[in-house]
């Protein structure tokens, strides 16, 4: 079961954000430009442009032998191996483009939650921000899938300033729409990924910034799906609470239908409720890693630009990428 408290309750600090801002997010167009949130630029060409990314086409290195998909290029055709086989194949090669990138941000009711500095959904729409300026100043198509329980928006990949606009208003409408939605048990999260297919495409990049709650099997496969034909990230959004209880008084905890008062000087339920969030996390990490799918972890608490720039300071180094 998850906590939920009052919007009111939990911005009794005077500084706790519970909706996206929208000039704000218009001011992280300056941090992002510094922050490596995509792949490094290796090539530099204005019709191309900047990725030696898994973009297929005729390029110079070849990349990989596979089974022939409808609209592949015939020219492409390996006839040597397709009469060994009996089955048509084609030789892929790498080949330096630009690279679509679609932001998928899940702004559910159970994003409305934040203990600290801010609420899930304020952090989800602040990478969000981040991540579509990076994006655009790198020349880059962005695009959209936002949504909540109810209804959900897609914003096709373009590259404009009026295309960020529109995405980083869609932000702030969902941030703010969420303390007047009504609670349901409906699950939006699996439909909503298989909506990625027809949207997202091949050879782009997809960025899923989430809470993963009621994440499962099915998640997991069609995350899996995604990541065969484009470079998937999951940015994990959380709350302390989530993962250290307080060690004094009582909270009251509901999963939207049932509620349980526990009391928080019970040595036992801190210390299994602790271990239950790490086993979890530790279970989403080791399996989409294991198919190539990262994971950042990003908390309530703190400055979410401070958090990617000490999570991505590696990439920077003269080692490169771990």
């Amino acid at each position: 079961m998850r906590s939920h408290s009052s919007a009111q309750s939990q911005a009794a600090s005077g500084n706790h954000k519970t909706a996206a801002d929208l000039q704000h997010l218009i001011r992280l167009q300056y941090p992002a430009r510094q922050l490596p949130l995509t792949q490094h630029v290796t090539v530099q060409t204005r019709m191309l442009g900047n990725h030696s990314s898994r973009q297929r086409g005729r390029g110079m290195n070849f990349e990989e032998l596979r089974h022939y998909r409808i609209g592949d290029d015939i020219r492409q055709m390996d006839w040597k191996v397709s009469n060994r086989t009996r089955k048509p194949h084609v030789r892929v090669y790498a080949e330096e483009r630009e690279q679509p990138v679609l932001l998928v941000v899940d702004m559910r009711q159970a994003m409305y939650f934040g203990s600290r500095r801010m609420m899930k959904s304020v952090v989800a729409a602040e990478v969000a921000a981040l991540l579509a300026w990076h994006v655009v100043h790198k020349g880059d198509r962005i695009g959209l899938l936002i949504f909540n329980e109810q209804q959900c928006h897609e914003v096709r990949p373009r590259r404009s300033q009026h295309q960020i606009m529109r995405i980083l208003n869609l932000l702030c409408d969902y941030s703010e729409q969420l303390s007047e939605l009504q609670s349901t048990a409906a699950n939006q999260f699996n439909p909503m990924l298989h909506r990625i297919h027809n949207l997202a495409g091949h050879d782009g990049s997809i960025h899923l910034i989430s809470d993963l709650d009621h994440a499962n099997d099915e998640t997991t496969e069609r995350l899996s799906q995604l990541a065969r034909h484009n470079n998937v990230c999951v940015n994990y959004i959380y709350d302390p609470l989530e993962h250290r209880l307080p060690q004094q008084g009582r909270l009251a905890v509901s999963d939207g239908q049932f509620q349980v008062e526990l009391n928080m000087q019970d040595t036992q339920l801190r210390r299994r409720f602790a271990e239950g969030f790490d086993q979890r996390l530790q279970q989403i990490q080791q399996f989409l890693r294991a198919r190539s799918i990262p994971v950042r972890p990003l908390s309530t608490a703190t400055s979410v630009e401070e958090q990617l720039r000490r999570m991505l300071r590696p990439a920077v180094s003269s080692t490169g990428p771990r």
